[in-house]
């Protein structure tokens, strides 16, 4: 089976975060597959961008912005019922000098990473003294582990969203936009820390 991952994808006219009341430990929880509901506590979640007048797009990228994304893409997210699960989604106000913008967006949280790696046909190499992946020449997933999803990510890479060519397609054919799907081999060959 093919896999890509998803990158933010801007063009110069593009929104694009520039700071976010995200808390501190948001990040880490969205790396590490749990839910980040609980470090809002009810709070109003502010994305400032810049510029007024850039496009808005269906995948916004930033600094310390976790994934955001349109009411469009969401949809086509939990369309299939075999990744809402794992899932999870928070409104997310996007601001420019004070002003809120009246689209719906969503921050985006992948549940559960899978250790899906094989880890006997894979290459890669772990930071001294950790188990934490240094560098990836080879990447094997065990589609066995990955099945029915469409959509999640995997414990070593637990950065990267990715989804199968089934999700790709939906991208595509649904125009979405500000994000590209890369082949996972061909965005493989640039994981060197």
């Amino acid at each position: 089976m093919k896999y890509y991952t998803l990158i933010g994808d801007p063009k110069k006219e593009d929104v694009c975060i520039t700071h976010s009341n995200l808390p501190d430990e948001a990040e880490n929880e969205f790396a590490k597959g749990i839910s980040f509901i609980s470090s809002f506590r009810n709070k109003k979640s502010v994305f400032n961008y810049n510029r007024k007048k850039n496009k808005y797009t269906d995948w916004i990228s930033g600094i310390n912005s976790g994934t955001l994304i349109s009411n469009k893409f969401k949809q086509i997210l939990f369309e299939d019922t075999k990744d809402a699960p794992f899932l999870e989604t928070y409104p997310a106000n996007l601001s420019y000098g004070g002003t809120s913008y009246k689209d719906e967006y969503y921050c985006l949280n992948i549940l559960e990473n899978i250790d899906a790696m094989d880890k006997n046909l894979s290459d890669f190499k772990y930071f001294d003294l950790t188990t934490v992946v240094k560098s990836i020449d080879k990447l094997v997933l065990l589609d066995q582990l990955i099945e029915p999803r469409n959509i999640f990510k995997i414990s070593d890479l637990s950065t990267r969203i990715i989804v199968t060519e089934i999700l790709k397609e939906k991208i595509e054919n649904n125009h979405i936009t500000g994000v590209k799907c890369v082949l996972l081999d061909v965005f493989i060959e640039t994981i060197h820390f």
